[in-house]
């Protein structure tokens, strides 16, 4: 698991499907396209494992994420360089 990720997929599926580290292997031979796609649900959306993830015993791994907050952190993290950069790591209840 990346301890850059911050995938909605890795926290509702309790970390069924860690978040890949992203990076990209430049080719200087040939042209490279390149066309991103986001998924941002609305700011007072809030996540965590679902329930069918935390089945037969298993404890959810994450505590209830506000993505506004969560993306506020991260921005301020990432833009104006205040403070750590928040990861969903910090949501980890183990």
């Amino acid at each position: 698991m990346s301890p850059r990720s911050w995938g909605l997929a890795q926290v509702w599926s309790n970390d069924g499907y860690p978040a890949p580290l992203h990076r990209v292997l430049a080719n200087s031979g040939a042209e490279r396209f390149s066309a991103a796609f986001f998924f941002n649900p609305d700011f007072d959306y809030s996540y965590a494992p679902l329930s069918s993830t935390c089945a037969s015993g298993t404890a959810a791994r994450y505590r209830s994420i506000n993505w506004g907050e969560f993306r506020a952190g991260r921005s301020a993290g990432d833009y104006a360089d205040n403070g750590a950069e928040i990861q969903i790591s910090d949501y980890r209840l183990d």
